[in-house]
């Protein structure tokens, strides 16, 4: 009761009402600016080994249009490569975000370890969550949908109880990710003063710090999509939840002072250069993806490209990847 009495006796109710909104706002900010270059990471590396490949793209805020530009390139290896290599990337960013918190920004700018937080968080959801949302296409036999990750397992050739298996894998991994992300949430905060006290002070932080971000950005993303509306990148933002309401759950759990540093100040307002960026990332995901890029393939710049061995996808087992719907 001690740190609750003196948080109260530092701030005012209007200063802890102010504290609250703003790391919700900040928190938002963060969670789109993050969601979009993860985003982006994801589908240019996937775009990579497209056109690799030789296929030619068509890049939109709601889908990556990924087309062969000859039958015999479009191959089960091929397909595999290229839809395993953006879930792949996105695990990647999510270590790194770890490892760049760990040794460059532990004690640096609160508003940086935030955004660096849900870039770890995104990263970790464009793999586990996809490969959720992928194997609930498949099931549903949605094969005129873009499915994403979903493609990597369907043309693995795996039984629908195989891919239920690794289905409950990943929801599990997401559940002990979320967990294990509690006290990174907290330190990456720009209030964690607000952790300082009880434990109704600590869900109160933990709503503001994870959940209304999560909430909030989710609708307004989805908002940006209309009226795109794909199944994929939809059913995302509820699936992400996985993580979220496990680090939720822990808001009772005591984290050591030492652990967790008072903020020096309880001034906490979102930053001129985070609302830019934010902005302006938004914009590129809205209004430049909103018309799309397109990438020509090597052979239309006048490379020839060789047949190899990987083999040929008979017609049938070809889905249709040009329909986001």
């Amino acid at each position: 009761m001690a740190e609750t009495e003196d948080l109260t006796q530092d701030l005012s109710e209007n200063s802890l009402k102010a504290m609250y909104f703003n790391t919700a706002v900040i928190g938002t900010l963060s969670f789109i600016a993050a969601y979009v270059i993860v985003y982006i990471a994801y589908s240019a590396i996937t775009g990579f080994f497209g056109i690799f490949f030789d296929m030619e793209l068509k890049w939109f805020y709601y889908h990556l249009k990924v087309t062969p530009a000859e039958e015999w390139m479009w191959s089960k290896k091929r397909i595999i490569v290229i839809y395993t290599s953006g879930p792949l990337a996105s695990l990647g960013i999510a270590l790194f975000s770890r490892i760049l918190y760990a040794t460059v920004l532990k004690h640096r700018d609160n508003v940086l370890r935030n955004i660096v937080f849900w870039t770890y968080f995104h990263g970790i959801g464009f793999f586990f969550g996809n490969a959720i949302v992928g194997v609930l296409m498949n099931l549903s036999d949605l094969l005129d949908t873009n499915r994403g990750f979903g493609l990597t397992f369907f043309f693995m050739g795996l039984s629908n109880n195989w891919q239920i298996f690794l289905s409950a894998i990943s929801i599990i991994g997401m559940v002990l990710i979320g967990l294990l992300s509690y006290q990174f949430a907290i330190k990456t905060s720009v209030s964690r003063r607000l952790f300082k006290g009880g434990p109704k002070f600590r869900l109160r932080f933990l709503l503001n710090a994870t959940t209304i971000p999560w909430f909030v950005g989710s609708l307004f993303i989805l908002g940006l999509q209309y009226p795109n509306y794909g199944v994929y990148y939809t059913m995302y933002f509820p699936v992400i939840g996985l993580m979220m309401v496990p680090m939720l759950s822990l808001y009772n759990l005591r984290v050591s002072s030492t652990s967790v540093k008072t903020d020096r100040t309880s001034q906490v307002r979102p930053r001129l250069s985070l609302i830019i960026t934010a902005i302006s990332l938004i914009l590129f995901y809205r209004v430049v993806l909103g018309f799309g890029l397109n990438f020509n393939t090597l052979q239309e710049q006048g490379i020839e490209i060789p047949k190899n061995e990987f083999e040929e996808v008979k017609t049938e087992e070809k889905p249709t990847l040009n329909n986001n719907r």
